[in-house]
């Protein structure tokens, strides 16, 4: 391989890492403020911006690795760059209902023809082409690192300029998009053979559709979902101040696990070691373990600690699945096959709140019965799973 391909191919893990940053909204902690105070929105109407736009996420993930697949990544990831490119810019030209429903909408939907499938799947390619495919998690690992320590620094920083004028954070924001416009079209797109290029989403779907991959799909999917009552803002929020824990020190919380993130990215390569089927047990148990203390806790440090970690796990977990995947399935479909991954936990994520809501009311309102319950109940459904997954394997070596 002539070396100066070879170095414009290294240089995308470091401009991946810098996308990461870039394409999160760094003027995100002001939003909800900004469209209630200048947009004079309702807290429904808010409520429903961000329903709508993650439907339109919902809707259009698996078609975004389709159209990877069937014409390429760099058109997928430039389209990406020109659908989000004004979003920042609505809230300014637009400031109601409207203009924020348009900048969500736009985000979303770029955000998924970026990530969720899409870039991993070039990262991927470019490790093929170097010959370097096992290095998937550790290459990803240190791009989520970096990305997160960036996007910890962004959205600590900007929303500080909307005390000198509301409009500086999403001023910023379009800046960080013409980034993305940019870098996008400064990657080495490696010219991989696809010998079986997909005809038809049918066609695709028929490849990645099969029992083994849907198991696979519905456990990711499903302890997925219990990220969703880790975030700020969830149910978390309410059960960390009953601990104890001052509502301004809540963004700490998420800042810990942001960090404790970044160094688990580090290291997540590690796990290349462990057995697939050992692997997912472990990220069962981590996830409803820290689901279970935090229930079980009366200490505010216990329900910190188990939330930061619960946190920070699920920022980097996705890349062991992802590589697990890749080094099976070969080079066809690969983005349709991880934006499944995807379209499956975004599919979990609005299932799980109604579960913990269930299991609240059924403990008689309780929060922290309630995160027991759904613990207890979520790992038993996590076993069943995982022995769906074990049967497909079984089914596997019985027809080989």
């Amino acid at each position: 391989m002539d070396k100066k391909y070879q170095k414009r191919l290294e240089r995308n893990f470091l401009k991946y890492a810098w996308l990461r940053v870039v394409t999160m909204r760094v003027y995100y902690p002001i939003v909800g403020i900004y469209l209630v105070t200048v947009g004079a929105l309702s807290m429904s109407e808010v409520a429903a911006i961000a329903v709508i736009s993650a439907v339109a996420s919902f809707i259009f993930q698996l078609p975004a690795g389709y159209f990877s697949d069937k014409f390429g990544n760099a058109r997928a990831m430039k389209l990406s760059s020109i659908i989000m490119l004004t979003s920042p810019l609505w809230y300014l030209v637009l400031p109601n209902f409207w203009g924020g429903l348009i900048a969500a909408v736009l985000f979303h939907i770029g955000l998924v023809f970026v990530g969720d499938g899409v870039g991993e799947s070039m990262i991927h390619d470019t490790l093929v082409k170097l010959k370097r495919e096992r290095e998937y998690t550790k290459i990803m690992g240190r791009a989520v690192s970096y990305g997160l320590i960036g996007n910890m620094i962004a959205v600590s920083v900007v929303p500080l300029t909307y005390p000198i004028h509301h409009s500086l954070p999403f001023l910023i924001g379009f800046a960080t998009q013409i980034a993305v416009f940019i870098l996008v079209r400064s990657f080495e797109y490696p010219d991989l053979p696809r010998l079986h290029a997909p005809k038809s989403p049918l066609i695709a779907l028929k490849n990645i559709v099969n029992w083994r991959n849907v198991a696979l799909f519905v456990f990711f999917g499903f302890v997925t979902g219990l990220s969703k009552l880790s975030g700020v803002g969830e149910y978390s929020q309410i059960r960390l101040t009953e601990l104890g824990v001052a509502v301004g020190l809540l963004g700490l919380v998420q800042a810990f696990g942001s960090l404790i993130g970044a160094i688990l990215g580090r290291v997540i390569h590690l796990f290349d070691k462990v057995k697939p089927q050992l692997f997912y047990l472990i990220d069962l148990s981590l996830a409803t373990g820290c689901l279970a203390a935090i229930g079980l806790t009366s200490s505010w440090v216990v329900g910190v600690v188990a939330m930061a970690l619960f946190t920070g796990w699920f920022r980097v977990r996705k890349i062991m699945y992802e590589s697990k995947l890749l080094l099976e399935l070969g080079h066809v479909y690969k983005a349709t096959l991880l934006s499944a991954l995807n379209f499956f936990s975004n599919l979990w994520q609005m299932i799980a709140p109604a579960m913990l809501a269930w299991s609240v009311v059924t403990r008689g309102n309780s929060l922290a019965g309630g995160y027991v319950l759904f613990a207890a109940a979520a790992f038993m459904i996590g076993l069943l799973l995982l022995g769906w997954i074990g049967l497909t394997l079984q089914r596997k070596k019985q027809s080989s």
